[in-house]
């Protein structure tokens, strides 16, 4: 799966504007495309369906860092400014941290927001169970 980040930034009376990170084409540019941002309404009508999966980088975050929420995804960068870079930078963290779950873990946040229709969320967490599990560890049960 190939992630990009985007941060959108909206002014009164303009279209969005779109800070895409990385900005180049990635392995697996024949897949889908997976955009993390601050604004997924703001992707509204670009792709039609099944054309690429689009994520409120914050409900991410909330799943990856549970124990330090956030209000705004402007508060992800401290005292910097907001860029499709920097949010880059803050996913791999939360990256690194949900390579770290269980994978029985992922396998249950992936299942539950199928259920609940978040079709984008649950391609993103059962790819990191993907991962886990080739990886070979954090495979146990869930009582150990």
């Amino acid at each position: 799966m190939v992630v990009k980040t985007v941060w959108v930034t909206r002014r009164a009376g303009e279209p969005p504007a779109f800070d895409v990170y990385p900005a180049s084409a990635a392995d697996g540019a024949d897949e889908a495309p997976f955009y993390l941002t601050n604004d997924p309404s703001a992707f509204e009508g670009f792709f039609p369906g099944g054309q690429a999966a689009v994520a409120d980088v914050m409900a991410v975050r909330a799943f990856a860092c549970p124990q330090t929420p956030l209000e705004r995804a402007e508060q992800l960068f401290g005292d910097a400014s907001p860029s499709g870079e920097g949010l880059w930078r803050a996913w791999l963290t939360m990256s690194e941290r949900l390579d770290a779950f269980p994978l029985w873990a992922l396998e249950t946040i992936e299942l539950l927001l199928r259920d609940l229709g978040e079709a984008a969320l649950a391609r993103l967490f059962g790819q990191f169970a993907a991962r886990v599990r080739a990886s070979g560890r954090n495979c146990g049960n869930w009582t150990d």
